[in-house]
């Protein structure tokens, strides 16, 4: 009964790592329509052939360099091979928006068989909304009144009388926005047999690449919060931002040979 358990252990070990190496060893891949392809802790892909559906997406960490080599490339439309630099999140009442990330380092080959409208996007991210403050209190104001009555005498008087109000409170402070990130690098070499591709036309046709390199935009800062009646408007707290960058991009044919 051991060995036969001990057996059957072994059948499903080699069985895994077959599966494994084959796995390991697929130099093609198809993303299905409207699918997210996240490239591994490598950050790096070697293939022979790459298909991409309509929609679809091909996803590089954009912190540390990426590297696409796709020898047989198959393109929809509306498809993306992206590192844009992830957006900043929203600020606080004590922290300002955070900064967008840079975008990332492209170096890419792609010999084109067919090819709809292909964005590759390096661009770096928005920065993070800064937070409003509150507003304070209203307080209540002070109120005066004339009254007219009758003396003793019989005759007309009037008197003021004057309800002293309540203060309001002071509106709390905003915080700024960060700063966008800046755009990242691209390196794109490609080659196609039968058609020439544009690039960064206005108007997208078949056999197009629009690439994008912008450096993100600075988030918007908070609202100050209104102070009530006799007290303080919050401010927008300084915080240094800085203006985002542009990108780099170099695209250059390169002629496949066969063997």
């Amino acid at each position: 009964m051991k060995f036969t358990n001990l057996l059957l252990t072994l059948i499903i070990l080699l069985l895994a790592i077959e599966a494994n190496a084959q796995t390991n060893n697929s130099r093609k891949l198809e993303i299905h329509p409207y699918e997210i392809f996240f490239v591994g802790p490598e950050n790096e892909l070697d293939l022979d052939t790459l298909i991409m559906h309509n929609n679809s997406i091909l996803r590089f960490d954009s912190a540390k360099p990426g590297k696409l080599v796709a020898r047989a490339v198959f393109i929809g439309r509306k498809c993306k091979i992206t590192a844009k630099g992830a957006d900043g999140i929203k600020g606080n009442n004590f922290t300002p928006g955070e900064d967008g990330k840079d975008g990332g380092k492209l170096d890419v080959f792609l010999n084109f068989e067919s090819l709809g409208w292909l964005t590759i996007d390096v661009r770096g991210g928005d920065g993070g909304r800064g937070a409003s403050g509150e507003s304070g209190l209203r307080g209540k104001p002070t109120k005066t009144e004339t009254r007219s009555y009758i003396d003793a005498k019989g005759k007309l008087q009037t008197t003021t009388i004057v309800e002293l109000g309540d203060p309001g409170t002071n509106g709390t402070d905003a915080t700024r926005g960060g700063s966008g990130g800046n755009g990242g690098q691209l390196k794109l070499a490609y080659d196609s047999k039968s058609f020439t591709p544009t690039f960064n036309q206005s108007k997208r046709k078949a056999h197009s690449v629009n690439i994008l390199y912008a450096g993100g935009v600075k988030g918007k800062d908070g609202a100050p919060g209104s102070g009530g009646i006799g007290s303080k408007n919050g401010i927008v707290k300084y915080t240094p931002t800085k203006a985002s960058n542009e990108g780099q991009i170099e695209v250059k044919r390169q002629e496949v040979t066969s063997n």
